[in-house]
């Protein structure tokens, strides 16, 4: 398994390592991991969307603040994510983050 990290400061998503050398085509093999910092997320459900083409895919985020990627996106040369956290009268969302497969 390999795990994207992600970063969240406020709206801010920036990839927290290396996201070089993946491979399209996997199926259960990328999971994502986050990362928050300060409380504008804090009490939020959140999840967090996948876009490949057309198509986008939300997956709720984990307790552990981990998420697997959707295999609609994995075989294609490259998909985007971004993150949504709502609460009462509240919602919150980041930047797209775009990850390249070779």
């Amino acid at each position: 398994m390999r795990i994207l990290e992600f970063n969240i400061d406020g709206q801010i998503l920036s990839k927290g390592n290396d996201f070089s050398g993946i491979v399209r085509g996997t199926d259960g093999y990328l999971k994502c991991s986050f990362k928050f910092f300060g409380r504008d997320w804090s009490q939020c459900k959140i999840v967090v969307v996948f876009k490949g083409g057309s198509e986008e895919y939300a997956v709720p985020l984990k307790f552990d603040h981990s998420c697997a990627v959707p295999c609609e996106v994995t075989n294609r040369a490259s998909f985007k994510v971004w993150v949504i956290g709502v609460k009462d009268n509240y919602r919150i969302t980041t930047n797209k983050i775009l990850v390249r497969q070779e």
